[in-house]
């Protein structure tokens, strides 16, 4: 069973992608600010994260950019309430999945069920 990390301040929308998620057969661990998402990332072996952009505490870039920098194996899709253009400090960082609120439900469905691929792109030793 896969791990995703869900990083979501709104309260309603967390315990819905939660059941989303378990509904998809995956384990949700749940973080509602930037601090509680980083320290959760350190204490658990996560395959993909659920990334809302506008938290209390800081921007989900910083934790998008930290996975990146550290070249986890670990797939981002990220989950934005800005309704202009995905800024370019985002597209820089390659999440792998880009939904505004409110999300598309089927998209993310059909995206979670997807295999896990390395940083390098490479499904079950294939090239992507």
């Amino acid at each position: 069973m896969s791990v995703t990390l869900i990083v979501e301040d709104d309260p309603t929308t967390l315990r819905l992608l939660a059941r989303l998620v378990e509904r998809a057969g995956h384990l949700a661990v749940c973080a509602s600010n930037l601090a509680e998402s980083i320290e959760k990332l350190g204490g658990a072996a996560v395959d993909q994260i659920l990334l809302d952009l506008g938290l209390p505490d800081g921007n989900g870039t910083d934790l998008l950019r930290r996975v990146r920098q550290l070249e986890l194996p670990i797939r981002v899709a990220v989950i934005t309430g800005v309704r202009d253009d995905l800024p370019r400090t985002i597209e820089a960082l390659e999440p792998d999945f880009v939904s505004q609120k409110p999300v598309d439900v089927l998209k993310l469905i059909e995206w979670l069920g997807e295999p896990a691929s390395d940083a390098r792109g490479e499904v079950a030793g294939k090239s992507t």
